[in-house]
């Protein structure tokens, strides 16, 4: 991918190849057509309003040009509808001059070209379905709909016709068609009334959309702007593209002029940008329900679709689970409807949507980078982002459905466009003013290096605040000091706050302490909010708000007046001040924003809080079923300041207080003595969610302080939230109704507010005490077996006799969802450690898992235990499940493919009770009814220690989370705390370093009998390793002079062989390190590839001479003449598991099949990759070859019959030099230049788990154990490493425990 430019197919490429089309098109009804539309193209070439349809809707019907001329002659309606086109488009080429037309006529014209566009989409996708012909018979509705939709089409093109003639002109409505789902779904679209409320009832962030005060200055950016555009319009292209540029280079102004091209058409779904300014409500868990109700807003299917599933599952609405928005507001919806033409979504600014290692963050990209093949194929996702860490891995993993263009300030048409933008604000304000000299604009435009956030930051120095000076004058006093900043944006910055500011410590003390409260708000707010705020904290000085910010217009927005919103013009300014490496004496920290905001905020809310705030005359009606409840709230909530606190206040309790004042008064007089009506705030701002960790968050304030009656006061205040969260959040005025009478007569709650509201409803026989049950949850109609909460903690998952999982909310008790059916009792459950999955095991010994946002089993269910599973538990990385039975053994899953891992682990002689992994997931501690506590080796899957003491069954054993104590219960009635760090564990080594008297790896093997691992280099260099000390078996042997490029062992381990880039091969004596006399001699270059026969009686070799040579293994001799046919370097060979065939993969981007006897070759080559093929390998039954390719892919194949099976398997971002079958034949393992190692399900093709983390250099040899338990890789950097791929060590996961490679502990047999 060259930067600049993108991986797709841009508009020049796409115009080329349609005028090449139209050279053999002969067609009386579709050439006059296209020829038209090429005219009215380049006649309105500049008409920035008009020409990007005129250019779209030629594109479009020129890329029809085979189908449509098919369809044409045989469908008089089509043909008639292109004669239409066709003669309006002549009488529009009249206007040769287009500049000179009135308004009226322009728009006129730009309709027309939107309405040619529309029926461009129209035909194009009805020419794919055989109903667009056969409109009779069972299309009978169908067949009226087109000829409708044809119909209406010829009469607005009639009418533009008959308007281009005469002298008034009036409006044309342009005529969509987005969707024909069928009569049924028609009929209950239009009549069905409920389809609004519950549209309505939908969360969604307002604001984030569409602005077109952002789009890209006319005349610039056109170039990508129509590559962008014709990637929508290719109804076979990607269905994502990223848009990926650093800061500055105009990536949300193309984002935004793109919305507005599609916007015109009728075609933009949903605009999101992301915004730091906006943190609190522009977040990963608010776009895909903001993308569902802007589609709904744009599509009556879609919209009915939408409502129905609300309907169903009505926690969609609020729900932040991003897998359930994705399947349950986004694409069950879009499978009901049936979308004619492209439907673009736009999300701008996906770097601002949260750090890096956010797991929502990576979620989302995941859905619409992995996940995007659900949707209907209409669907264009436009992600726009700055290269971070997880948008660089997705433009190098190059998923299916991905393109990407990458904007560079160096590509050709970024300077023009910079100059342009210049001469548009620098231009001259009024008749007679003296323009700018070429050479000053030039100074600007060259030093922008680039970027168009310099460009247009200085611009608005010179422009902000002339004073009396004139352009001129501005530009002559100002310039010095923006080109001395040099085309760095920091510098630049720098250079802007050092003009306006002194370096006065009373000045600096206030613009860190105002910048600090700006850049931490939740959204932005005025100055006049911002200067209300410190005034109630007792901060500054009056007015010290604009002082500050008035002079920055250069770099804040909203400094114009105390009412506008203040917020960073550019997100690199925000990282400019919050970097201290960039920003020196400028360094910010929002966290110190918290503490004014904070104390202001409490104030506030002290000070105007009232009973029934928005004047409420009735307690018949929910919030929602209040009349213009917002038109009350603005016009009865006494301040901004506090709409933004009932929103935002939790944003600002991160951390403890700092000493600007003592907050905890003000803090339990809200709390305490207002809690009520703080509550009801909450509750008709729908924000009474956070109210418990408001509360949490201040108890921790004042514990430890003395303050030990406020501390109780607040404990009673949770507990009053927990319990009545429910009616309090849909009812203002049951919150003195409902849940004050209701609480204990003890509560401190009621008490203290009972003789503050003398007319609270009395009840006779309400307890006196809070239970200790927070919140009663029913549903289930048997016993429950099995309780755990959600890794966020905001649900609880219950299993039961009844044979249902069931989902409840967390804070109300509510029930998530419908159950899950089972068809036998559960009787164990457990969540993954990320939340996305739930485990259960049955009474009839079957173990599930289940996807939490689909709400769908995955796979089938797992039947190898024989009797009923009693505990199931995850291993804290995700990778492994355990499960313990009543058939008294235990199983090791791998959780991603659901197979065992290993036979079953016997020890118990009774019933097994309780499973669970250690903290570090390298053990098992199980309790049984044999009344013995076992403690279990992952790796090993053996029984370690026994643990005896108690006298019955053990219902339970927990690790503690220092994983240093185990936690028994038993029947005995008796508890137990057992020490386990004498327990005796062999350290896990990280790596086998390699001597320093060797160099890169090039490649590696393991012996069969798990005892060595032998080592090539590029050096030439042989090395012998012990397996379980990880040392290095005496000094290196040379015997090549050069580098090693193949290495392996015979089938008895007996005997290792080396190939070499000299052209020669060596065979050695594992027990002597001895070689054989002399070198086997024969190929005249490289040998990069060596195999055994499987019975270790001859090696093949593969060499850069284009030829393949067979030798006998104890004389050295070469046998028979060396095999000919590839016609380029042979990389890699290997024999059939039954020796009678060899594979042989070439640079010439073939793989050819070889008769081991004749050496003849049987067939034709393979043929499907791209680019040379690096590695190939037989599956262990012989039916499949694997192969992988420079052209960054592995290939499957049918060894018989040569054909790929299925898709390429796509993830590496480089070269793939390595590919290996596992033993069992159930994965194939990939090394790569990208430096990763990956392993993927043969069956399926699917990636298992994440890549393999280690290597700093190119992986040449990655390899599996006997027992497929464990793969070796040696790479460039000079490392051999071992991954274990049951316990998922490497394979997947953060953090450096998870993905360093892991040395083996105990000797596994290989």
């Amino acid at each position: 991918m060259r930067l600049g430019r993108p991986s797709f197919k841009t508009a020049l490429d796409t115009a080329k190849s349609v005028l090449d089309k139209l050279n053999g098109v002969n067609s009386q009804a579709f050439t006059p057509l296209i020829k038209n539309l090429e005219v009215f193209a380049s006649l309105v070439n500049t008409a920035g309003e008009i020409h990007p349809y005129a250019k779209m809707a030629f594109i479009i019907f020129s890329s029809l040009a085979d189908t449509v001329l098919a369809q044409a002659r045989r469908d008089r309606a089509l043909r008639s509808l292109l004669d239409n086109i066709t003669e309006v488009y002549a009488f529009a080429n009249r206007y040769q001059d287009v500049g000179e037309l009135d308004d009226d006529r322009r728009k006129l014209l730009k309709d027309l070209s939107l309405q040619t566009v529309e029926c461009a989409y129209f035909v194009r996708d009805q020419a794919q379905v055989r109903s667009f012909l056969k409109r009779t018979g069972k299309n009978v509705f169908r067949g009226s709909q087109i000829n409708g939709q044809i119909s209406d089409y010829k009469d607005t093109f009639l009418n533009v016709r008959r308007q281009l003639t005469e002298r008034g002109v009036l409006e044309v409505e342009v005529r969509v068609c987005d969707d024909l789902s069928g009569p049924e779904c028609q009929l209950r679209c239009s009549d069905y009334k409920g389809d609004s409320l519950e549209y309505h009832n939908l969360a969604h962030v307002r604001g984030a959309g569409l602005d077109s005060a952002k789009e890209c200055l006319p005349g610039t950016r056109h170039r990508i702007l129509d590559d962008l555009s014709t990637w929508v319009n290719d109804a076979d292209g990607a269905r994502v593209c990223l848009l990926v540029g650093f800061a500055g280079t105009g990536k949300s102004a193309i984002a935004h002029s793109l919305g507005v091209r599609f916007h015109a058409l009728r075609r933009l779904g949903c605009f999101f940008a992301f915004d730091r300014n906006f943190q609190g409500d522009r977040h990963p868990e608010s776009v895909l329900s903001t993308i569902a109700h802007e589609l709904a807003s744009w599509n009556a299917s879609f919209k009915h679709a939408l409502a129905a599933a609300l309907r169903d599952d009505g926690t969609l609405a609020h729900t932040v689970d991003i897998t359930a928005q994705w399947n349950g507001l986004i694409v069950e919806p879009a499978k009901r409807v049936q979308f004619f033409g492209p439907i673009l979504i736009i999300i701008d600014a996906f770097d601002e949507s949260g750090p890096v290692d956010l797991r929502s963050r990576s979620r989302l990209l995941k859905h619409l980078l992995h996940d995007v093949h659900s949707l209907p194929p209409n669907f264009r996702i436009l992600l726009t982002s700055r290269p971070e860490g997880d948008v660089r891995r997705a433009l190098g993993d190059k998923f299916r459905a991905v393109d990407a263009l990458i904007l560079s300030p160096d590509d050709v048409d970024v300077e023009a466009d910079i100059d342009a933008y210049v001469r548009h604000w620098l231009r001259p304000q009024y008749a007679g003013e003296q323009a700018l000299s070429e050479s000053q604009l030039s100074q600007i435009v060259q030093k922008a290096g680039g970027l168009f956030q310099w460009a247009a930051t200085a611009c608005r120095v010179i422009l902000q605040d002339p004073r009396g000076l004139s352009l001129r004058e501005c530009f002559e006093e100002r310039i010095d000091s923006v080109l001395q900043s040099g085309s760095s944006l920091d510098n630049l910055y720098a250079s802007i706050l050092n003009d306006i500011f002194s370096n006065n410590p009373t000045v600096m003390s206030r613009f860190q302490s105002i910048m600090a409260q700006i850049l931490c708000t939740s959204e932005p707010l005025p100055a006049t909010t911002l200067q209300s705020i410190r005034f109630h904290a007792s901060v500054g000085e009056k007015d010290d708000v604009m002082l500050v910010v008035r002079h920055m217009g250069a770099l804040l927005s909203g400094v114009s007046g105390p009412t506008s919103l203040i917020r960073p013009l550019h997100t690199s300014f925000r990282d400019f001040l919050t970097t201290p490496s960039r920003s020196g004496i400028w360094h910010v920290i929002p966290e110190n924003g918290d503490s004014i905001m904070l104390l202001g905020l409490v104030r506030a809310l002290n000070e105007g809080l009232r009973f029934n705030i928005c004047n409420i005359e009735t307690s018949y009606l929910r919030n929602s079923q209040i009349p213009n409840l917002q038109q009350r709230i603005c016009s009865s909530v006494p301040s901004s300041i506090l709409l933004y606190a009932g929103t935002h206040l939790n944003d600002h309790m991160r951390s403890q207080p700092s000493s600007l004042a003592d907050p905890l008064p003000p803090l339990r007089e809200l709390l305490c003595d207002k809690l009520l009506l703080w509550l009801e705030l909450l509750s008709v701002l729908n924000t009474v969610r956070t109210a418990p960790s408001i509360l949490r968050s201040a108890l921790s304030f004042f514990l430890d302080t003395g303050h030990n009656e406020t501390t109780t006061a607040i404990q009673d205040a949770i507990r009053f939230v927990h319990r009545f969260a429910y009616p309090i959040s849909q009812s203002a005025p049951h919150i003195y109704i409902s849940a004050l009478p209701f609480a204990p007569t003890e509560s401190i709650t009621r008490s203290h507010f009972t003789t503050r509201f003398l007319r609270t409803p009395k009840i006779s026989g309400s307890s006196r005490n809070w239970s200790r049950v927070q919140t009663p949850i029913r549903g289930h109609s048997s016993h429950i077996y099995s309780v755990s909460f959600s890794p966020n903690d905001q649900h609880i998952l219950s299993a039961s006799q009844d044979k249902t999982l069931r989902l409840w909310n967390a804070e109300t008790g509510q029930a998530v969802g419908e159950p899950f059916h089972c068809s036998s009792p559960i009787w164990a459950a457990a969540y993954s450690p990320d939340g996305t999955r739930i485990t259960f095991g049955c009474a009839d010994g079957t173990l599930h898992i289940w996807d939490v946002g689909t709400r769908k089993s995955i796979g089938e269910p797992l039947h190898d235990h024989s009797d009923g599973i009693t505990s199931v538990s995850y291993s804290s990385d995700g990778f492994l499940i355990v499960s313990g039975s009543y058939d008294t053994t235990i199983r090791i899953w791998n959780a991603h493919t659901g197979i065992a891992v290993g036979d079953p682990l016997h020890g118990h002689s009774a019933v097994v009770r309780s499973v669970v992994f250690s903290p570090d997931g390298r053990y098992i501690v199980s309790g049984s009814d044999d009344s013995t506590v076992r403690i279990w080796n992952v790796e090993a899957r053996e029984q370690i220690e026994v643990l005896r003491g108690h006298s019955g069954s053990i219902n339970s054993a927990v690790y503690v989370p220092d994983g240093r104590r185990i936690v028994s219960g038993s029947y005995d009635r008796t508890m137990r705390i057992w020490d386990v760090t004498t327990i005796t564990t062999q350290e896990v080594a990280d790596k086998l370093q390699v001597p320093e008297s060797c160099t890169a790896v090039w490649s590696a093997a393991c012996s069969p009998d798990g005892s060595y691992i032998v080592s090539g280099h590029s050096d030439g260099a042989v090395c012998l390793w012990d397996i379980k000390s990880g040392r290095a078996v005496g000094d290196p042997v040379l015997c090549h002079s050069s580098g090693v490029r193949m290495v392996a062992f015979s089938p008895d381990g007996h005997q290792i062989a080396t190939g070499s880039s000299n052209g020669t091969v060596c065979i050695w004596s594992t027990a002597t390190r001895e070689a054989m006399d002399k070198p086997l001699s024969g190929h005249s270059d490289t040998v990069f590839s060596l195999a055994y026969l499987p019975d270790g009686q001859q090696i093949a070799s593969a060499s850069a001479d284009k030829t393949i040579r067979i030798w006998d293994t104890q004389t050295g001799q070469s046998i028979g003449e060396p095999l000919h046919g590839h016609s380029d370097w042979v990389l890699s060979v290997a024999y059939s598991p039954d020796g009678r065939h060899i594979i042989s993969g070439s640079k010439d981007s073939t793989i050819r099949i070889w008769d081991a006897n004749s050496g003849k070759s049987i067939g034709n080559p393979f043929r499907g990759h791209t680019n040379a093929v690096h590695s190939v390998a037989y599956s262990p039954d012989g039916s499949y070859i694997a192969s992988g390719s420079w052209d960054m892919t592995v290939r499957i194949w049918n060894a018989r019959r040569g054909r790929v099976v299925g898709e390429p398997l796509q993830g590496h971002s480089e070269a793939v030099f390595s590919v290996a079958y596992s033993p069992n034949g159930h994965c194939v393992v990939s090394a790569s230049q990208d430096m990763t190692v990956r392993i993927w399900d043969a069956d399926t093709g699917d990636a298992v788990g994440e890549p393999f983390h280690g290597h700093f250099g190119s992986i040449f040899s990655a390899v599996y154990s006997s027992d497929s338990r464990f793969i070796v890789s040696g790479g460039l950097d000079g490392t051999v490493r071992i991954w274990d791929v049951d316990v998922g060590r490497g394979v997947t996961g953060e953090g450096p425990e998870v993905r360093k490679p892991m040395h083996i502990v105990v000797s596994p047999v290989y």
